[in-house]
């Protein structure tokens, strides 16, 4: 049997083949363009990928020039790992009108290639966001994130007081005193000081009497501060909303 070639296909149908699927209601960062940001304390690490993929921008900015560096990038998506400062800066680069997509930490790290550090980071970011089922955080405004500090302020200051017990507990068994641990010993703990203030030297006195001050002094401050704002941020925890988004 002698052997025939393949009949040639139609131009139109191989163009068809390579062309890329399209995925409906797939998050538009990628045809506009991404800039994966890591944000530092001093300067703020850029990395713009091309439509193919390969980097296109990769920068290093002061934390002054950041917003002039990103106006040169417009239209584009400002993709980010949530972390402090990172809701401040997406309010600033959308009242420049650009589009912000905030990944969580547990997300980006995936994409780290190779040893972290600025540059490695920026290009996780941009990866990451740049991923069609992508999950975002919504960026809150800056009385959304007010309403979560007293929560916050009252937990700081029962860790402190617990610290400032220990801590005085651990000066009074350099002389021989050991009162039970926990909040229901601080009355123990008073009367201890109070009993040895006529032996102690000069500098344990008054740091016994500061310390005892500020056990007293931490709880009713917090308390006062908070009071008006605990019902605002149980509403809010209680509501359940993790702050993640779906892919536009």
């Amino acid at each position: 049997m002698e052997w025939t070639p393949r009949p040639a296909e139609p131009e139109s149908a191989i163009m068809a083949e390579c062309e890329e699927p399209q995925v409906k209601g797939a998050f538009t960062l990628a045809k506009i363009g991404t800039i994966g940001v890591d944000l530092g304390k001093r300067s703020f690490q850029l990395h713009r990928a091309s439509e193919g993929g390969s980097a296109a921008v990769r920068r290093k900015v002061s934390r002054d020039r950041f917003l002039e560096e990103m106006s040169k990038h417009r239209p584009c998506t400002a993709a980010m790992e949530v972390c402090g400062g990172t809701h401040h800066w997406s309010r600033e680069l959308q009242s420049m009108g650009l589009e912000i997509g905030l990944v969580p930490p547990t997300y980006v790290k995936p994409f780290v290639k190779r040893q972290t550090n600025d540059a490695a980071d920026a290009e996780a970011i941009c990866d990451a966001a740049s991923r069609p089922t992508m999950r975002f955080v919504a960026v809150k405004s800056a009385e959304r994130k007010a309403e979560g500090m007293p929560l916050r302020t009252r937990d700081l200051s029962a860790k402190q007081r617990t610290q400032t017990i220990n801590a005085l507990r651990g000066h009074l068994a350099e002389h021989g005193v050991a009162p039970p641990q926990g909040i229901a010993s601080m009355a123990r703990l008073g009367t201890a000081l109070e009993a040895l203030e006529a032996g102690l030297p000069d500098v344990a006195r008054e740091l016994g009497r500061l310390l005892r001050g500020e056990i007293g002094i931490r709880p009713r401050a917090a308390q006062t501060s908070a009071r008006s704002f605990l019902p605002i941020a149980r509403e809010n925890a209680e509501s359940g909303d993790d702050g993640l988004r779906p892919p536009a």
